[in-house]
């Protein structure tokens, strides 16, 4: 059947609350539209909206309790919040999770519903556009280069791991050239992230190389015996925070390190504690 439009007028009966605490709550609730409110959204471009969203969960009647994963999302909204011509509640049934709230699924139908509505009256607009976030840079994890054999060498290369930092930019400081008379080839690099720093293999390096990683990068180290380097403390791929961070590396001499280069070294087998570690100490 054809339906037909009924125009039907207020009748004023009495005033339910004050000019201007109307105006007041009008106002808070174009903070819910504004860039940092829950219902963002619901905002439209060169129209100002007020508006307020809801999440509430539903009833279980079987259960006898409240659902904890059956919601209704809703928004209700006015526009244009200056000069009011419309008044648009929208509401959705059991939204699907993660986008379950007012904010997240309410609002943005009443983005849509109110911009075409508002073209009756002449206004022109659309739904603001959320802005894109920035992708995160990837970094890679650094791992031993030192090997006995050139295709280890390759496959400990190939080991990576992301991890999301702050902020996109990072900061790489190169450690000093080993002396040409070491027999161990390694190429390690520091990665600076906003006061981390995302910890090397300092593995197999002499005395004097891991005093020069740790004062590039502004670390205090504990020095423990002589030779070269056997153990540290974090362990490599700990990201650490710069301001006061200490290691502890244990050197043994020649004939102590040879033994033990037999052993396994590749340290992205194992999962490195993505948690900061901070202590005293100097170089």
């Amino acid at each position: 059947p054809r339906g037909s439009w009924r125009p039907i007028r207020p009748q004023l009966v009495h005033r339910v609350v004050s000019e201007q605490t109307a105006k007041t709550v009008l106002t808070m609730m174009e903070a819910v539209v504004g860039p940092k409110g829950t219902g963002r959204r619901a905002a439209l471009q060169g129209v100002r909206v007020a508006g307020k969203t809801g999440t509430a969960q539903k009833f279980d009647a079987i259960a006898g309790h409240y659902s904890e994963d059956d919601y209704i999302a809703w928004f209700i909204g006015i526009a244009p919040a200056d000069a009011p011509r419309l008044v648009i509640v929208a509401a959705l049934d059991e939204p699907q999770r993660p986008n379950h709230t007012g904010g997240s699924a309410a609002a943005p139908l009443f983005a849509s519903v109110a911009a075409a509505q508002l073209a009756r009256f002449g206004i022109l607009t659309e739904p603001v556009r959320a802005p894109q976030r920035p992708a995160a840079a990837p970094i890679t994890r650094i791992a031993s280069t030192a090997a006995t054999s050139k295709p280890d060498a390759n496959r400990r290369r190939s080991a990576t791991e992301t991890l999301v930092p702050p902020k996109p930019a990072k900061t790489a400081m190169k450690r000093p050239p080993a002396p040409a008379a070491t027999s161990t080839s390694v190429d390690r690099e520091l990665v600076s992230l906003d006061g981390r720093l995302l910890l090397p293999d300092l593995r197999g390096l002499t005395v004097a190389e891991v005093r020069a990683i740790a004062r590039s990068a502004g670390i205090a180290v504990l020095i423990e015996g002589e030779g070269r380097a056997v153990s540290q403390e974090p362990p490599p791929g700990t990201i650490v925070a710069t301001r006061n961070a200490q290691i502890r590396v244990r050197f043994e001499p020649a004939t102590a390190e040879l033994a033990r280069s037999q052993l396994p070294r590749d340290i992205d087998q194992r999962e490195a504690p993505d948690t900061a570690w901070t202590g005293g100490g100097s170089i």
